[in-house]
């Protein structure tokens, strides 16, 4: 899961070291939906390939990139309840929702 990270931080912000500024926690901050749901999807691909035994050679592999995915989930989950809600559907988001 790190290695994924470590990928992200140099394929997506040049690797530039600030968490703040992670493509994944730019999507968090402009609570974009769709990304997550994106992602989610993207996820279950790796899934399905490492249960077929299609190896993935990108850092961490198809298990590293679903701990990202489950990893990043869990910081939403804790950071913004609602905007988690929103991913899965529970809720519509508007911008006064916090």
């Amino acid at each position: 899961m790190a290695e994924r990270y470590r990928a992200g931080n140099v394929k997506h912000e040049d690797n530039n070291p600030v968490y703040s500024e992670a493509n994944w926690m730019k999507a968090v901050n402009a609570r974009d939906i769709q990304f997550f749901r994106d992602r989610a999807g993207h996820a279950m691909e790796h899934l399905i390939k490492e249960m077929r035994g299609e190896d993935d050679t990108d850092p961490g592999g198809n298990l590293g990139a679903v701990m990202w995915f489950c990893d990043m989930m869990a910081y939403v989950k804790v950071k913004d309840p609602a905007l988690y809600d929103a991913i899965q559907g529970k809720l519509h988001l508007n911008k006064e929702t916090k």
